[in-house]
């Protein structure tokens, strides 16, 4: 049992000081411009005794900090996100993943009230192993906007080659706009061809 969850965490940080501009009138030169820290914590559930499951969950908070008007004024971003993403080998070489997120998002702009909005994400993913080293997936995936009242979904196809069991390097396209990490920023978007490599722990 103690070998089949594992805990994970990072934390990243970074601080710009400004030494050439004054705060103000009278003030001596030297101030903090802008702040940033990212603190992630996670439990992976990784059988020892089989490869039918696995899942991991995750949750991040991240604080932005950044002047808006000047070297006077402040923009202040704070992200909560928790994610849960299983894995179920279902038999006949057919593989389900998916995938639950939601973000609290606040944002607290210069002299303005501050505002949060929550986003929810959820995709369903469907794996074929065509070979030990090539797997073909479909997924459908679903995010809505509470604060907006906006609701976006589409689909992306992947063809992937495997390595190693740890290891995937993947082709594909999203049919859909948007990422399916919460802590992409607006708004860029993810439709179109893509290439990428995923490690699995």
């Amino acid at each position: 049992f103690e070998r089949d969850l594992v805990l994970l965490g990072r934390l990243r940080g970074a601080t710009v000081h400004n030494v050439d501009a004054p705060t103000g009138e009278g003030d001596v030169a030297g101030f903090t411009e802008a702040e940033f820290l990212d603190l992630s914590i996670g439990v992976a559930l990784r059988p020892a005794h089989t490869q039918r499951y696995n899942a991991l969950f995750k949750y991040t908070r991240r604080y932005e900090r950044r002047p808006v008007v000047g070297l006077t004024q402040y923009q202040l971003e704070i992200s909560d996100v928790v994610s849960l993403e299983p894995v179920v080998e279902i038999g006949w070489g057919l593989q389900a993943v998916g995938k639950v997120a939601a973000k609290l998002f606040q944002v607290v702009d210069a002299d303005l009230p501050a505002v949060t909005s929550t986003t929810v994400l959820a995709l369903l993913r469907l794996n074929y192993h065509v070979t030990a080293m090539l797997d073909a997936g479909a997924e459908y995936r679903w995010l809505a906007n509470m604060l907006a009242a906006q609701v976006e979904q589409g689909a992306l196809v992947e063809v992937s080659w495997l390595p190693r069991p740890d290891v995937a390097v993947g082709v594909g396209y999203n049919f859909s706009h948007f990422s399916d990490d919460l802590l992409v920023r607006a708004p860029r978007s993810d439709h179109g061809f893509f290439v990428r490599l995923t490690g699995r722990y």
